[in-house]
């Protein structure tokens, strides 16, 4: 794969909205700014909800095992 065609794949993924922008974005249109303000509230409980677990118990696991550190980047 050249640079060039490498750089256009990156640049297009990250133009691509997640499934968070889009769930906001629809709501908005179909139901208004005021009635979807409640989402961002949401995706923020869901997103914390994945993460706190995952820093407090992955993290102690790949202090100790370097190698599954390096495995996951």
């Amino acid at each position: 794969m050249s640079l060039s065609a490498f750089a256009f794949a990156v640049l297009l993924l990250l133009l691509t909205p997640g499934p968070t922008n889009t769930l906001l974005a629809i709501s908005g249109a179909t139901r208004g700014l005021k009635a979807s303000l409640p989402l961002i509230g949401a995706e923020c409980a869901g997103y914390l909800t994945a993460i706190i677990p995952l820093v407090f118990l992955a993290a102690p696991l790949l202090i100790d095992q370097p190698a599954a550190a390096l495995g996951i980047k």
